[in-house]
């Protein structure tokens, strides 16, 4: 199992220190249960020793079981507790926190049994909440190397290249639960179209979760939820709920709404096109290249993965620690630990889409 290292901000460390401080109180909400969130739901369950496991079930669908999920007919529809219209306009922090920081999770979730239950796609192709109890029968296994998923494009897939983005590429295949946390690649269910900065500014919370698992081998539940607005094909935002099981969220314990833009760029949510604006609220994301950020703001239209030929996949260095990748020759390359490095040949599209940023050292964009 490969050690995960949490690298954030210090403005970001203060703010999940005070979420883990705050901890869940004893007494969770009761009219939220996330086993009932949708009428098809694929349900992986991982018993001691067989993590490949899966089956297929019909699961009950009842009213107000999930935290958010918008209608295709109607703006800001209230579902259970929280709303799109709580949520203020974005202002320069990545996510705002919902309910107090404490998740809608009933006392009926609580489990120690790992399991990713994965809603099936709308009538619109978007995805619908993932539920997941998980544990270190969830995660990769040691040396157990990450898939490509570039053949996947999610609903309001619209990709652009900008200066001011850090790696160019506006937009990424946003996994909603984490690879490291569930070693799920491809699968269309779990992936959103999720801007450079929302999947970046995420990384941290999953890393956190990830480290807490591989030091006490105790379980977290967590439910990512795509928060669409009415017959929209690129989410607002991604909210964001986890609980560590067996101390009752002692040390796991957030409910974050993720933002669902990019400093110095405007989307429209009806398809996910997008264009630059030159105004960047938030002046400390490692998502944003400040050095270009008033740079020619559309380079080019960025090739979708799916079409690159396999000549253009190549051998790169990864730092684990840092996301950062590197040309095999590259100077800092060799100055990587053991334990922080991987390789990997693959495309540098989707290198990025999996939220690592290309090394300024050696690679020329």
């Amino acid at each position: 199992m490969k050690h995960v290292t949490i690298k954030t901000s210090f403005g970001a460390f203060l703010i999940l220190l005070s979420l883990l401080l705050s901890g869940c109180s004893n007494t969770l909400p009761t009219e939220l249960n996330p086993n009932s969130t949708n009428q098809n739901i694929y349900n992986e369950s991982f018993d001691e020793g067989d993590t490949e496991s899966a089956s297929e079930q019909g699961v009950e669908d009842q009213n107000g079981s999930e935290p958010y999920l918008d209608s295709p007919d109607e703006e800001n529809v209230e579902s259970g507790r929280f709303t799109l219209s709580e949520v203020p306009e974005y202002s320069g922090e990545p996510y705002y926190i919902v309910n107090e920081g404490e998740p809608f999770f009933s006392e009926a979730d609580l489990t120690t049994d790992a399991f990713i239950q994965l809603g099936e796609l709308d009538e619109l192709g978007r995805c619908t909440p993932a539920f997941a109890c998980l544990g270190v029968e969830t995660m990769p296994e040691e040396g157990e190397e990450r898939g490509e998923i570039g053949n996947v494009k999610p609903s309001g897939w619209n990709q652009e290249k900008y200066p001011c983005v850090a790696g160019l590429y506006c937009v990424n295949r946003t996994h909603m639960i984490g690879w490291l946390l569930s070693g799920l690649n491809d699968d269309e269910r779990n992936l959103i179209t999720g801007t450079r900065y929302l999947n970046l500014e995420m990384l941290p919370f999953e890393e956190m979760v990830a480290r807490y698992i591989e030091q006490t081998g105790n379980h977290v539940l967590y439910r990512a939820t795509p928060v669409f607005k009415n017959s929209e094909l690129m989410s607002r935002g991604l909210l964001l709920e986890a609980m560590s099981v067996e101390d009752n969220g002692k040390e796991i314990c957030f409910n974050l709404y993720f933002y669902n833009c990019q400093p110095g760029l405007e989307f429209s949510y009806a398809d996910g096109s997008s264009s630059y604006t030159g105004v960047f609220l938030d002046t400390d994301s490692v998502a944003v290249d400040y050095d270009h950020m008033l740079d020619d703001p559309k380079e080019s239209e960025a090739p979708d993965s799916s079409d690159t030929p396999d000549s253009e996949k190549q051998n790169y260095v990864l730092n684990t620690n840092t996301h950062k990748f590197h040309l095999p020759d590259c100077p800092s390359a060799e100055t990587i630990s053991e334990k922080n490095k991987d390789e990997r040949y693959t495309t540098m599209e989707d290198l990025i889409s999996d939220g690592h940023a290309p090394c300024k050292r050696c690679i020329d964009n």
